[in-house]
């Protein structure tokens, strides 16, 4: 579950936390809320990148703070394609977010110079060829 590059304090408790998710999925499912063909270890384990990786890049600087805020829309995409319904889905995600990250709501997020700099060598790349680019994050157009 977790990176071997280190020793855990308490390996069980940190499995804990992948289990928890799964049986939150395994509950959802049994709701109704989930379809039945979801699989509750896929979807835990699909929550928890999502998490685990928001949170390791704000920790260790690429990010800031703020773009935990992307939490709520990223599980509500996966919840909503594993069957939930997406309002009571969102409401659900926004609840318990506010809970674990008070304050940041729905703020815009900035990124800092790093994508600063990548938002204007795209600018410039579509000012020149009139084409997205890879630097924008877009495949290049066609001829």
């Amino acid at each position: 579950m977790f990176d071997a590059g280190f020793e855990l304090e308490d390996a069980a408790a940190a499995d804990e936390t992948l289990y928890c998710l799964v049986r939150a999925a395994e509950r959802a499912r049994e709701t109704g809320r989930f379809r039945d063909d979801v699989d509750p270890m896929e979807l835990a384990t699909q929550s928890w990148a999502i998490g685990h990786g928001l949170a390791s890049l704000v920790a260790t600087g690429p990010l800031p703070r703020q773009a935990l805020a992307h939490g709520v829309p990223l599980l509500a995409a996966l919840f909503v394609s594993a069957g939930d319904d997406p309002g009571r889905c969102r409401r659900s995600i926004e609840q318990g977010w506010k809970a674990v990250s008070p304050g940041l709501g729905r703020a815009p997020v900035t990124f800092g110079p790093l994508a600063d700099r990548a938002r204007q060598v795209a600018r410039r790349q579509r000012d020149a060829t009139g084409r997205s680019t890879e630097a924008d994050g877009c495949a290049p157009a066609g001829p």
